[in-house]
C-alpha cells in the first residue's frame, strides 16, 4: 500500500523540515509557519488523502487553480484570509516540489509531478482590479509622525519597514550577512 501524501508529510517530512538546515542555519520559526499555514490550508484538504503515487500535475495545477482564483474575491462569506494568489501558488508550489523529491529520495514516490505542474495566473483583464487590495501609503509627515511616537527600541524597525517596503516578517528574518553594502 503506498503511503498518502499526508502520511509521508506527518512521519517523514515534517521531522525532516524541523531539522533541516539552510544556508548553515536552522530553519527560521516564520518559514516553517508559512509551510504549515500553507499545508493545512491548501495542500492537505485537497491533495493530503491521495496515495503519493497516483497525485499527477493536473491535480496539482487544480489546486493552483484554486489558489489563484478570483471568482470569490467579492464574495463576502469568504473569509478575507482565503483570499490568495499567485505568491501563495509559488509557496506551495516550492513545497509540493521539496515533499516529492524528498518522497523520492526515501524511495516512497517514484516522480515528481509537482515539477510538470504550472501555475496558471488570469490574463491581464480577466482579475477584477475593484476587488484588488488597494496599498496603503504614508506620507513623509505621517512616517515622522509614526517614528516620533514609537518606543525608541523598535525605532530601527519602523525606519526599516518604511524605508524598504517589507513586512514585519521580512524584516524579522533579516540578518547581518543578508546586508550587501557593496
Amino acid at each position: 500500500i503506498s503511503l498518502t501524501l499526508e502520511e509521508f508529510y506527518t512521519l517523514s517530512y515534517l521531522p525532516i523540515m524541523h531539522t533541516s538546515k539552510r544556508k548553515g542555519q536552522t530553519r527560521s520559526a516564520s518559514d516553517l509557519d508559512s509551510k504549515t499555514g500553507i499545508w493545512k490550508k491548501w495542500i492537505q484538504p485537497n491533495l493530503g488523502s491521495k496515495a503519493l503515487n497516483t497525485i499527477t500535475p493536473a491535480e496539482i495545477e487544480a489546486l493552483y487553480m484554486l489558489i489563484t482564483h478570483r471568482d470569490y474575491e467579492s464574495d463576502p462569506t469568504v473569509p478575507a484570509s482565503w483570499k490568495t494568489g499567485e505568491a501563495t501558488a509559488k509557496k506551495a508550489s516550492v513545497l509540493l516540489n521539496d515533499i516529492f523529491g524528498r518522497a523520492i529520495v526515501a524511495g516512497k514516490a517514484t516522480s515528481n509531478p509537482a515539477s510538470a505542474a504550472v501555475i496558471h495566473l488570469p490574463a491581464q483583464g480577466e482579475v477584477d482590479m475593484d476587488f484588488l487590495p488597494q496599498l496603503a501609503t504614508f506620507t513623509d509627515e505621517q512616517v515622522a509622525l509614526l517614528i516620533a511616537n514609537t518606543p525608541d527600541r523598535y525605532k530601527p524597525l519602523v525606519r526599516t519597514l518604511s524605508l524598504l517596503g517589507i513586512r514585519i516578517g521580512e524584516a524579522a528574518a533579516l540578518r547581518v550577512q543578508d546586508i550587501d553594502l557593496d
